[in-house]
């Protein structure tokens, strides 16, 4: 199947095209004279998820330092990182929290356990992700709300090349990590209503 477009409508493509391509070029310059990713949004007046979304393939050299910042923009402002995943077994759901600076999950299994936690990459620029639980309820509705206290944690690559590779790894390798500390909460969860409620 042949697309006919006139010479218009060509001109318009190309010239979008080549803005496009300037803007890009722009953005990762400024990036690259060490400008931070707020400064530029406030500079260019494009929005976070655009400016994000230009450096996404860009070498840019993140290191446990700069990491969680960036990991705080994707998830606050774009769509970048799946924030909903849908399993067979359970639900698991992820968001930044500006006021504590922390990113959430709430995990819900199809039996009808449910857990609140804090698992925030990069926290303080440290290459690890913590991992606490705040709240779990288990499917008889009984209760627990503190935290762990299990030190539960896992470590994080120390650079990334790109905001597209840390994407990658927090839609991947991180939720494998995240799965495997969840799985120790539950169970530690299940035990602390136990007791409580025997």
């Amino acid at each position: 199947m042949k697309i006919i477009i006139t010479e218009e409508q060509f001109k318009l493509l190309q010239e979008t095209d080549n803005d496009f391509n300037k803007t890009k070029t722009l953005v990762t310059d400024m990036w690259a004279d060490g400008m931070e990713i707020k400064d530029i949004v406030m500079f260019t007046s494009l929005s976070y998820e655009q400016v994000l979304f230009l450096l996404k393939d860009s070498d840019m050299g993140i290191d446990c330092e700069n990491a969680e910042d960036i990991i705080r923009l994707i998830l606050s402002h774009t769509d970048l990182i799946q924030k909903k995943i849908n399993d067979d077994e359970f639900d698991l759901y992820f968001g930044y929290d500006s006021f504590a600076g922390t990113v959430q999950f709430q995990y819900i299994s199809k039996k009808g356990f449910y857990l609140d936690g804090m698992s925030t990459p990069y926290w303080n620029g440290e290459c690890y992700t913590p991992v606490d639980g705040s709240y779990a309820k288990n499917e008889e509705d009984q209760s627990d709300d503190h935290y762990d206290g299990l030190g539960l944690r896992f470590k994080n690559p120390e650079y990334f090349y790109s905001i597209g590779e840390l994407i990658d790894w927090f839609n991947g390798e991180y939720r494998k990590n995240l799965l495997e500390k969840i799985e120790i909460l539950v169970d530690y969860y299940r035990n602390e209503i136990a007791l409580k409620n025997d």
